[in-house]
């Protein structure tokens, strides 16, 4: 194999083994779109949300249209857990 081969194969491994770190470490956003946290409330008090699962501070959402989005609980927001345990 020459040498011009053996670096393009290098090249692409090293490649492969970035893009795996970036996407292992990056964001996780597998509910696609993020909305900002008074359109979540907004949505929760008219009924439109179907699942709101809390991980940390950040919340994934299930409307009840199947759309999926995730957002994010400021610090210290009292109200959040009475709104969510009214609508249970």
């Amino acid at each position: 194999m020459s040498d011009m081969a053996k670096n393009l194969i290098l090249w692409l491994v090293i490649a492969v083994v970035l893009m795996s770190v970036f996407q292992s470490f990056g964001p996780s956003e597998s509910n696609g779109r993020r909305v900002d946290y008074s359109t979540f409330m907004t949505e929760l008090t008219q009924d439109q949300i179907r699942e709101a699962r809390i991980n940390g501070r950040e919340i994934n959402v299930v409307r009840k249209d199947s759309n999926k989005y995730t957002t994010y609980i400021p610090v210290n927001d009292p109200k959040l857990l009475d709104t969510l345990l009214t609508k249970t």
